[in-house]
């Protein structure tokens, strides 16, 4: 039971972070990425690289 509570207020505070601060989830969008691109059949593209903010394409190989 313990477990589960502090599992929901992890929630409940992460799920507040991204309402008052937009770039925590371009933060975690970004960490995700790095990740990805540790593996070395990944490939990113980006489209519109002159964007504040560009989309990222991902190719995880054949």
């Amino acid at each position: 039971m313990i477990l589960s509570e502090a599992r929901a207020l992890e929630i409940a505070r992460i799920n507040e972070a991204m309402q008052d601060n937009p770039a925590y989830i371009q933060l975690q969008a970004m960490e995700a990425l790095k990740e990805i691109s540790q593996d070395e059949g990944s490939k990113i593209y980006f489209m519109n690289g002159e964007s504040p903010s560009p989309l990222p394409l991902m190719n995880m190989g054949q």
